[in-house]
């Protein structure tokens, strides 16, 4: 019983750890398909949205090192 609890609690924080990059992600992203305003939608260049495009990535980022730095992943 021991060996399968640690590998079911191993599995859900592997999972927990996905979640946790691609909820965020999502709410971001949804942005774009709802009638909302977006940061620079109307000026005329691309430059906000790879201000929030870099952001996301920076963040996916920082997560996998925690995860690898607690040794989820």
């Amino acid at each position: 019983l021991g060996e399968s609890t640690v590998e079911t609690n191993v599995f859900a924080s592997r999972w927990t750890v996905i979640g946790a990059i691609l909820v965020p992600l999502n709410v971001v992203t949804g942005l774009w398909g709802m009638n909302v305003q977006v940061p620079g939608e109307n000026s005329g260049s691309l430059r906000e949205f790879f201000i929030i495009l870099g952001g996301c990535l920076a963040f996916v980022v920082a997560v996998i090192t925690w995860a690898k730095f607690k040794k989820i992943f």
